[in-house]
């Protein structure tokens, strides 16, 4: 999934998603999205020095094989702990585990950009900076090849470019 922030407002940059049931997991691809010039991929260490982890009962968050994998019951939601400022794109792969385990399975993956903590004021307008997190309830996902990259300022449909 690739999305950009077009001031203040969050558009899809001509990406379409698929599904494709492979060796027991059903994969969600992004076609048109590889990697831009310039992107930095932020990885996933195995003590999550660079993530806070917010998960309900009956629930994990662990790292194999380089991928984040989040094996949720009640919820869960997992915050890159870097700020982030806009202009940026933000894509990853997530597969949806189907391999007959009690979550084996996915209700939603949402993400959050531009986020700010609850209390801490007004936030600006527009936002041009915040948190990014994965949440999910009751699903078992892996994410892999977590990439930011600067992005370029679009003007959105209607939107015109003189005030």
């Amino acid at each position: 999934m690739r999305v950009g922030l077009t001031h203040g407002f969050w558009i899809f940059l001509g990406c379409l998603a698929f599904a494709d049931v492979h060796h027991g997991s059903i994969a969600f691809a992004a076609t048109g999205c590889a990697s831009p010039p310039g992107a930095r991929e932020i990885g996933f260490d195995p003590a999550l020095p660079q993530w806070r982890v917010e998960q309900g009962p009956g629930g994990s968050v662990r790292v194999e094989d380089g991928a984040l994998v989040i094996d949720d019951a009640n919820g869960c939601t997992v915050w890159l702990l870097e700020k982030l400022t806009a202009p940026v794109e933000i894509s990853c792969d997530v597969t949806v585990v189907a391999k007959g385990g009690a979550n084996d399975r996915v209700s939603d993956v949402n993400c959050f950009w531009m986020a700010s903590e609850p209390g801490s004021g007004a936030p600006p307008a527009p936002l041009t900076s915040g948190w990014f997190g994965f949440r999910t309830i009751k699903s078992h996902l892996e994410i892999r090849r977590l990439r930011v990259q600067a992005a370029e300022w679009r003007l959105a449909v209607g939107e015109s470019a003189s005030p």
